[in-house]
C-alpha cells in the first residue's frame, strides 16, 4: 500500500447524548466507511470508556488501521487518552486526529438535519488530514525549576511558599509597592471570624524571609518568550524613591510630606501622604513614593536620618528564566456609582462593604459626622446578577461578608440594627449555612427584595425604598449608614497580561481553564497555572485551595520536558 493511501479507522462517539442527541452518528457512520482509506467506521456510547478503547483496540488489530480518526469531543479532553492508546498498539500518537462533533457541531447546530451534514464535513475533513499526517518523535528539553508568580494576594503567596518549602526558587511579582491583596482590607474573615490579618502577616512575614522567595513588589510584566519549561519573562521595576533596605518605617519623612491624598487601602476612608507606608503589617515594610501626586518638594530626604530616599531613582528591568508560570492576579470592585437609585458618591454614608471593612477595624462611624450608626442596611447584588447594566454572574462572596459584618458590628455596637436587602442569599461553604442561622438569631434581619432607591432625607438619615417580595409589600426605613455590596471583577489589565501569557478570557472577562472539571487551574497554555479571583469570584479559603491546587499541578521537575517535533507536521494540531 502506498503512503498515500493508508488504512484509515472512523471511530464516532455519542458522548453520552451530546452528540448522539443531534447528530445522526450512525448515518455518519455510514457515510465515513465509503470515503477513500478507510477501512471501518464504528459508534460508541462512550469511546473514552474501557469498553470505548476495547473497541478501537479490536478494529485496529482486526482491519491492520494505521491512521485513527475519533469524532468526538474537544481534544482537550481525551486527545492524550486517543494518542497513548493508539501508542500502545504501535501506531505513531501523532497519527491520530480528533474531529471536534461536540463543541463544534452538536452544541452549535440544533437542526438535527444540518448538524448531521456538517458532522458528515468534519469527519470526511478529518480522514483527508490523517491520510497526510506524518510520523513525528517528540524531542525533550531541559526544564527549568524556576516559577513565576505573578500576583502578590494570598493565592499567589500560598503558592509561592508551598513551591518554595519544595526547594524551588520563586520570582513573587506584584505591581503593588507590598503584598497581601485585598485580604489584608478585611476586618475578620467568615464563618469562624478569625482576624484576617493574625492569619495572613504570618505569611507575609515568612514570604519576606524565605531564602527561595524573591520578592519583586512594584513590578509588573512586560514581555513574555519562550514556552512550557523555558520561559523568558521581562519584567519593569517603577520607581520606588526609596531604599527598601535602608528604610525603618520610622514615618519622619511623611511627617513633613505637604501632600495629602485619599488611602486607597483604606478605600478612601482615610487620607495618607505622597510618601507612605502601603499599611502597618506591609511587605516590604519601607515607604514608596506616590510618583502620581508627589510634587517632588523633597521635604522628605532632609526629615530621613538613613538617608533612604532617593530622588533619582529610575525604573528598572530584570530579565528572569522560570519553566512555569502562576497567574494569581486577584480581582477589583465594580464602581456602584454608576447605579444612580443608590446614590453612591453622592453622600458620605453610602459606602461599599469593603469601606466597611476598614471603619471596623479603625472604629466604627458613618463618615458623615464620625458618630456611631444605630441603624444599617446592606443592599446585595450591586452590579451582580444584572445583565443590562452590570454583571450576569453572581459574585459569590457578598452574601457573607454582608452577614459577617452585620454578626461583628452586633457585637461591636449595643442595640444595632442591621438590615440585609437581598435577591436571593446564597450560604453554600462548610459552616456557612451555620453562620447565616446565628446571624438570624443573632437578630439581623433578612428582607428578600431589590433596593429601588436610596434617598437623603434631612441631616446624615438615609431612606431605603425597597419591595419586600415575600410579603407583597413595599418597604420604606431609615437608616444612618447603607452599605453597597458591588460586584467582583477581574483586576485591571488582565487582558494584556493574558495576551503576553498565550491565555483565553471567559465571555465574563475572567481567566479561562483548560477544563472547569478536570484541569480546573491549567491555562490553555502548557506551563502556565490559574489560581485565585483571576479565574473569577471566590472566598479566601476557595483561593488558597487552588493555590495549592497549582503547585502539585505545577511539577517544575528537574529532568526533562516532552515537546512535540512539529517540524514534519502538515499543520499544527487543532486546540478545540
Amino acid at each position: 500500500m502506498s503512503p498515500a493511501d493508508p488504512r484509515v479507522g472512523v471511530f464516532i462517539c455519542h458522548c453520552g447524548g451530546n452528540i448522539g442527541n443531534t447528530v445522526d452518528v450512525d448515518r455518519v457512520r455510514e457515510t465515513a466507511a465509503q470515503l477513500r482509506s478507510v477501512k471501518c467506521a464504528e459508534t460508541n456510547r462512550y469511546l473514552c470508556s474501557s469498553s470505548g478503547q476495547d473497541l478501537i483496540r479490536s478494529k485496529t488489530r482486526e482491519h491492520g488501521l494505521e491512521r485513527i480518526v475519533i469524532g468526538s469531543c474537544s481534544p482537550r479532553m481525551h486527545l492524550k487518552t486517543f494518542r497513548d492508546l493508539c501508542s500502545s498498539e504501535g501506531i505513531n500518537p501523532y497519527l491520530v486526529e480528533m474531529a471536534n462533533l461536540r463543541e463544534q457541531c452538536s452544541w452549535t447546530t440544533l437542526d438535527k438535519d444540518a448538524a448531521t451534514d456538517k458532522a458528515i464535513d468534519i469527519i470526511a475533513g478529518a480522514v483527508g488530514r490523517a491520510a497526510n499526517l506524518e510520523p513525528l518523535t517528540p524531542t525533550e528539553m531541559k526544564v527549568n525549576t524556576n516559577v513565576a508568580v505573578i500576583g502578590g494576594g494570598v493565592a499567589g503567596i500560598c503558592a509561592s511558599l508551598e513551591l518554595a518549602n519544595q526547594g524551588y526558587k520563586i520570582f513573587l511579582v506584584e505591581r503593588q509597592p507590598s503584598i497581601g491583596g485585598h485580604m489584608a482590607q478585611l476586618s475578620k474573615t467568615y464563618p469562624t471570624l478569625d482576624c484576617s490579618l493574625c492569619i495572613l502577616s504570618p505569611k507575609l512575614a515568612e514570604t519576606k524571609s524565605h531564602r527561595l522567595i524573591e520578592l519583586m513588589a512594584n513590578t509588573e510584566i512586560t514581555t513574555v518568550d519562550g514556552s512550557a519549561g523555558a520561559y523568558s519573562l521581562t519584567l519593569t521595576r517603577r520607581p520606588r524613591y526609596v531604599n527598601e533596605e535602608k528604610c525603618t518605617g520610622c514615618g519622619d519623612c511623611a511627617k513633613v510630606c505637604p501632600v495629602e491624598v485619599p488611602d486607597e487601602f483604606e478605600e478612601g476612608t482615610a487620607r495618607r501622604k505622597a510618601i507612605y507606608l502601603p499599611f502597618f503589617q506591609a511587605v516590604p515594610n519601607a515607604y514608596v513614593v506616590d510618583e502620581k501626586n508627589c510634587t517632588k518638594c523633597w521635604l522628605c530626604i532632609k526629615a530621613c536620618k538613613h538617608g533612604a530616599i532617593n530622588p533619582r531613582d529610575q525604573a528598572i528591568q530584570k530579565r528572569i528564566e522560570v519553566g512555569a508560570v502562576i497567574v494569581a492576579t486577584g480581582f477589583r470592585v465594580f464602581d456602584p456609582s454608576g447605579f444612580t437609585q443608590f446614590g453612591f458618591g453622592t453622600h458620605p454614608n453610602i459606602i461599599t462593604n469593603l469601606q466597611l471593612e476598614r471603619l471596623i477595624e479603625h472604629g466604627v462611624y458613618r463618615p458623615s459626622d464620625r458618630k456611631t450608626p444605630r441603624k444599617i442596611a446592606w443592599i446585595q447584588c450591586v452590579g451582580s446578577r444584572d445583565s443590562r447594566n452590570g454583571q450576569p454572574y453572581c459574585s459569590k462572596i457578598c452574601c457573607m461578608a454582608s452577614v459577617k459584618e452585620a454578626v461583628l458590628l452586633k457585637e461591636l455596637v449595643p442595640n444595632l440594627e442591621t438590615w440585609i436587602f437581598y435577591q436571593d442569599l446564597r450560604a453554600a461553604g462548610k459552616g456557612y449555612e451555620e453562620f447565616y442561622v446565628r446571624a438570624m438569631e443573632d437578630g439581623v434581619q433578612f428582607v428578600r427584595g431589590r433596593v429601588a432607591e436610596v434617598v437623603p432625607i434631612s441631616g446624615d438619615e438615609l431612606m431605603v425604598r425597597a419591595e419586600d417580595t415575600l410579603l407583597g409589600e413595599v418597604l420604606e426605613n431609615i437608616f444612618d449608614l447603607v452599605v453597597l455590596c458591588p460586584a467582583i471583577l477581574p483586576e485591571l489589565g488582565i487582558g494584556e497580561l493574558a495576551e503576553k501569557l498565550g491565555l483565553h478570557i471567559g465571555s465574563d472577562g475572567f481567566l479561562l481553564e483548560r477544563h472547569y472539571k478536570l484541569r480546573p487551574v491549567d491555562s490553555q497554555n502548557d506551563g502556565v497555572f490559574l489560581s485565585g479571583c483571576c479565574l473569577g469570584p471566590k472566598d479566601v479559603r476557595e483561593s488558597v485551595v487552588e493555590a495549592l491546587s497549582t503547585e502539585s499541578t505545577c511539577h517544575p521537575d528537574a529532568g526533562t520536558f516532552e515537546l512535540e517535533n512539529q517540524v514534519n507536521s502538515p499543520r499544527k494540531q487543532a486546540n478545540m
